[in-house]
């Protein structure tokens, strides 16, 4: 079964138009959602880093470009230094693969910009969307939260962050392949059961990712422990649970829930 969902998650992401496209105290802003288009121009970005740390020749220019946005403008603090800033997702479909699909914040000083990865674009009309800011890592700011494919009953969501240092992407806990591995899974059906959230306070880097699976008439949940580090995961293997519950009770269990660090958003 596990072969047969990755399979199908994989052919979803290749579909269409896809492109294989110290702990720090946080104070988090409330957040703005914009639908109107913001024809301001954007200062030059200072770079644009991908999973692998290549630059995207079209980063200058699809940042400027407010026709590239898809959704709204977000605002938060997501560079850490106290104030609101904008974040937005831009497509360029006609550019090299991994700079397909990007992650746009505009702070006061600049502009940077963070490639959704090699593999991710999904087909219209589902294209990535900002799930949330929240603050996930243990860097300064909060983290861009991005819905990035879906399957039939479980979606991915991908982490960004732009405070703290140079923009990256925080690494995934693996999956089954190498289309989920730098991804976070969350919701499922009553097959399987997928969630991830913050394991204690917001912004101190720990995390939850857990999972259910049926076990007769009942179901065997896995909740495996991350700290953050230098945008990885570390392991936390002596904190790993497994636990056979009732099915009334899986659907109270912390982080098994249908959106992506709920617990951690402003």
């Amino acid at each position: 079964m596990l072969l047969i969902f990755a399979a199908g998650v994989a052919a979803l992401l290749g579909a269409a138009c896809s492109s294989e496209p110290g702990p720090g105290t946080r104070t988090p802003p409330a957040q703005e959602r914009s639908r109107g288009q913001d024809r301001s121009p954007a200062p030059a970005p200072r770079g644009s880093h991908g999973g692998g740390g290549s630059s995207c020749p079209n980063a200058t220019e699809i940042a400027g470009d407010s026709e590239a946005r898809t959704g709204g403008v977000v605002r938060g603090d997501v560079t850490g230094d106290g104030t609101p800033d904008e974040v937005w997702l831009a497509l360029d479909r006609s550019a090299p693969r991994g700079c397909r699909a990007l992650v746009v914040a505009r702070s006061a000083g600049a502009t940077d910009v963070l490639s959704l990865g090699p593999r991710t674009i999904a087909p219209s009309p589902n294209p990535p969307a900002i799930s949330s800011l929240a603050a996930v890592d243990d860097r300064a700011g909060l983290d861009v939260v991005v819905d990035i494919a879906a399957g039939a009953s479980t979606s991915f969501a991908g982490v960004f962050s732009f405070g703290g240092g140079l923009p990256a992407r925080l690494g995934g806990p693996g999956g089954s392949s190498s289309v989920t591995r730098d991804l976070f899974a969350y919701g499922g059906s009553v097959g399987h059961l997928e969630g991830v959230d913050c394991a204690g306070e917001a912004g101190s880097g720990r995390i939850v990712v857990s999972t259910a699976v049926p076990r007769g008439d009942r179901y065997l949940v896995t909740r495996r422990f991350f700290q953050t580090e230098d945008s990885k995961l570390r392991p936390l293997a002596e904190l790993r649970q497994r636990l056979v519950v009732s099915p009334r009770r899986v659907g109270k269990m912390p982080g098994l829930v249908p959106s992506p660090f709920p617990s951690c958003r402003a």
